[in-house]
């Protein structure tokens, strides 16, 4: 005679929705928990300064600068993207200097930088019988920028400011700022004109 149990068969059925059941309980409660109970996140936001743009030094600091002269009609002379050039009649281009022998045509001078530098410039014309000059020293340029002067002379000769300075710092063919000088232009007052101008 045998006896037969059905509900064994049963047994790990009812484990196995037991343990179901008890998983969907948890996922649930964990639901709520967080409905009720968000997790609160700090983002914690790093700010690095930003790094100053190093300031012109009024030191003479030797670099490498390109100095060139045009006339009316585009001519140049001097030094071009390292060939040197001497387009304008009645001048000459030689270690590093420019001389024009006509000084009946306004020129524009102009300092290109291609190493930071702190470069002099003087410049000379008679009026008449008289010498004017103009000298600037220790002028601090940067690579890529450029300076273009151009000289009134009948009002440098009365010690007045007769030169005019343009300068494009970023070498994109803009002039931004604009300063002017008399007969003598220092490194300091070059820095104070080119902070306070527009």
């Amino acid at each position: 005679m045998t006896i037969s149990n059905g509900m064994n068969k049963n047994i790990p059925f009812s484990i196995a929705v037991i343990i179901i059941l008890a998983c969907a309980f948890w996922v649930a409660a964990l639901a709520l928990w967080e409905y009720f109970f968000p997790p609160k996140i700090e983002l914690l936001k790093i700010t690095l300064p930003e790094k100053p743009a190093p300031k012109p030094e009024c030191v003479y600091k030797k670099g490498e600068s390109e100095l060139r002269v045009y006339d009316a009609q585009g001519r140049v002379t001097g030094l071009v993207h390292g060939e040197v050039k001497r387009e304008i009649p009645e001048s000459d281009y030689y270690n590093g200097n420019i001389v024009i022998f006509s000084t009946e045509e306004s020129y524009i001078w102009e300092i290109f930088g291609i190493k930071e530098d702190n470069y002099q410039l003087s410049k000379n014309s008679f009026r008449g019988e008289k010498e004017v000059s103009f000298e600037a020293t220790d002028i601090p340029i940067t690579p890529g920028e450029t300076h273009r002067y151009r000289f009134d002379w009948d009002t440098l000769a009365q010690g007045k400011e007769g030169a005019t300075i343009f300068i494009d710092s970023d070498g994109d063919g803009s002039f931004e700022k604009i300063i002017r000088s008399g007969p003598k232009l220092t490194c300091e007052e070059f820095i104070n004109q080119v902070n306070l101008a527009q």
